[in-house]
């Protein structure tokens, strides 16, 4: 976003009405916070918006939120301003207090000049603002300066770490020059502000109208630096090509392998009375591409109200999904904050309230006959202080046992999953009683009791094999073995889905895995750009390797791994037994794979051979790939996986899975 200068008294015949006993008797030059032009403070503005007295100026702000382990100071913040006329300035702000060790030390310097100091200052007047968990901000004049007719620069770091925690952390709501020195200002809206009042806006939108305007504007500005292309063009692409695919049949298979399931068609992305045309488009392509099952947090006992008898959402999520066949992994407990261990969302249900629990459950899981796959109890929960606040291993696996109970008498195919871990990826993340130490110490009071499965996130890329092998190696240590499924799993660019689906079925041997995200999110200065769709429900080029991979790999089996040129990373698979599907026996996916994350030298164009009974190729786009099928040989380019469909097994060496993974690890 281009950075708003705006001069208020010099505008003649200006929108702005300003209050004559309170503007500034001289030109005021304002600048937003978040309209940095170069900063290396957290990506993105955050949005707050408050009420009148409290929400941020504009309704965002710039953030710097970093722990001081990944820490690398300075810190900092660059704007332009233009001044109509020279002379003697003041520059204040409207940030986080400055005599608080709470906050990290703020610097401050315009042009070349040498940089002042702000720590000590004191807030001018009234703060705004909440403490947590958004931001709160008062005004502080930093510095006099003279300035001369023309652009300039305001740069702000932060060198230090605030002394409470170590943590580099700091907001700036907004900032002003001023050659008044008599003008105090005050609040969120001060009389030199050019946004409309709080009454004025609120009677053009409402509240939550404003923080959607908000969103997109910040999704649309930053979607573009990423890798997505989320273009009208493109969309016209996906909406060609996936609407041509048949529809599933009613019945879906629960049995076969690789299951393609996905995270987020549920509120808020989706909800009753709001895109209802663009969410039946968006279910008609997911039914196209192939998914098959959806993750749900409507089923959340805090979603569905204190009594859990909220079932709006949920049901309108559940009449799509029927129309199509398609069945739920249901995201279970986190009771309603009044009867959690913790007051708040994300713990565990107190111990008087188990028999509301058990009600809940039988609520939930009774409504929806035959359309439930598995119910998932907790998120994450490997992450104690996140996502099972407050609570225990014992609480964990007490409950867990209530849910298989309660579960099972309705409907005893329903699979129990646990953890669905995240923190477990290594020793260190969580310790002490987080991450792995959480997950032993529930299967040694005997979560596998109760658990028919163990649901992990995030695991395709080679630096991530060690949280499933970890969760193998506890397993057989203890005599056990259970199913392994990624309940959460995402890519860094588009084509990597290909490679993403393809590793965690056949290397780490899920049976299922739910991609992560269906529609892509702004929130608290973080975009999320992995979506299936856009923010506004047009889909997206990773619909496209979302399909390519359920041709290639739905009801089709590792016959083994191969290495056909230096480099390239192969997959063989053939049709499952008793599957009735249609096409080439085999599918073949491979890529250059150079290096781990995408990093094969674009200039290095493979040749790779050896396919016998070619019959189709396509690229990660769904475009058809021309090659002579009486020798046929398809080059790579870059690190972008082909798939190739084939009557006969490629003359390869295979080997195992277990076997590709150890060459690699000594490589």
């Amino acid at each position: 976003m281009r950075l708003s200068t705006i001069i208020i008294a010099q505008m003649i015949g200006s929108a702005v009405a300003l209050a004559a006993a309170t503007q500034p008797a001289a030109p005021a030059i304002w600048i937003e916070g978040e309209d940095a032009v170069r900063t290396n403070f957290s990506p993105g503005s955050f949005i707050f918006v408050g009420g009148e007295d409290d929400g941020a100026s504009a309704g965002r702000y710039l953030r710097l939120d970093v722990p001081g382990s990944a820490a690398k100071p300075p810190f900092f913040a660059e704007w332009e301003f233009a001044a109509a006329s020279g002379g003697e300035y003041r520059l204040w702000i409207s940030g986080s207090p400055q005599d608080s060790g709470g906050i990290a030390p703020l610097y401050v310097r315009i042009d070349d000049g040498p940089f002042v100091a702000l720590r000590g200052r004191s807030w001018v007047g009234e703060s705004y603002g909440t403490d947590s968990p958004y931001a709160y901000f008062g005004w502080f004049m930093a510095e006099a300066v003279r300035l001369k007719a023309g652009k300039h620069t305001i740069r702000i770091e932060a060198r230090e770490p605030r002394t409470s925690d170590g943590l580099y952390a700091a907001f700036i709501d907004a900032m002003f020059l001023t050659s008044d020195p008599a003008y105090v200002p005050a609040g969120n809206h001060p009389s030199c502000s050019p946004h409309p009042t709080w009454s004025e806006l609120m009677k053009r939108m409402t509240h939550r109208e404003y923080v959607e305007e908000l969103t997109r504007k910040q999704y649309w500005g930053q979607i573009g630096r990423t890798s997505e292309d989320a273009r009208p063009e493109t969309a016209a692409e996906v909406r060609r090509k996936i609407s041509v695919r048949p529809l599933p049949s009613a019945q879906a298979k629960r049995s076969r392998p690789s299951r393609f399931g996905l995270h987020g068609m549920s509120y808020s992305f989706i909800e009753v009375g709001k895109h209802e045309a663009e969410t039946a488009a968006a279910y008609d392509l997911l039914a196209r591409a192939g998914v098959e099952s959806f993750r749900t947090t409507e089923s959340f006992w805090f979603q569905l109200g204190p009594k859990f008898d909220d079932f709006e959402q949920l049901d309108y999520q559940a009449g799509f999904a029927a129309k199509y066949g398609q069945t739920f992994m249901f995201m279970t407990g986190y009771p309603d904050p009044q009867f959690s261990v913790a007051p708040e969302r994300f713990s565990a249900v107190k111990a008087e309230h188990e028999e509301l629990f058990r009600q809940y459950l039988r609520a939930v899981f009774s409504r929806y006959p035959g359309m439930v796959e598995i119910a998932e109890f907790g998120n994450e929960v490997d992450a104690p202080e996140v996502w099972w606040r407050g609570a225990t291993p014992e609480i964990y696996v007490r409950q867990i046992e209530i849910v298989r109970e309660e579960v099972k008498r309705i409907d005893p195919s329903i699979r129990i999953a646990a953890f669905a871990a995240t923190y477990s990826r290594d020793e260190a993340t969580g310790a002490p009683d987080g991450g792995r130490a959480f997950v032993r110490k529930c299967l040694d009071l005997g979560v596998d009791r109760f658990a028919d499965v163990y649901t992990m996130h995030y695991t395709w890329s080679a630096g991530e094999w060690d949280l499933p092998a970890f969760f193998r190696r506890e397993l057989s240590a203890r005599g056990l073995e259970k199913e392994l499924i990624n309940s959460e799993e995402s890519a860094g660019r588009p084509c990597d889905m290909v490679k993403m689906f393809a590793r965690d079925f056949y290397l780490h041997g899920f049976p299922r895995v739910d991609y992560y995200l269906a529609r892509d999110w702004y929130e608290n200065g973080h975009l999320c750009p992995y979506g299936l769709f856009d923010i506004d429900w047009n889909p997206k080029l990773r619909l496209l390797p979302f399909a390519l991979s359920v041709d290639a790999m739905r009801d089709r089996r590792l016959v083994g791994m191969a290495e056909p040129v230096e480099g390239v990373e192969a997959y063989v698979l053939e049709r499952e037994p008793g599957t009735a599907g249609d096409g080439p026996e085999y599918a073949l996916v491979f890529w250059d794979d150079r290096a781990e994350g995408g990093a094969a030298k674009a200039d290095r164009a493979v040749k790779v051979g050896g396919v016998r009974s070619a019959v189709s190729a396509f690229t990660w786009r769904l475009d058809s790939v021309s090659f002579d099928p009486k020798a046929p040989e398809f080059v790579l380019t870059g690190d972008e996986p082909l798939v190739v469909f084939a009557a006969e097994k490629p003359d390869w060496e295979l080997v195992s899975a277990a076997e590709w993974v150890e060459r690699r690890a000594k490589e």
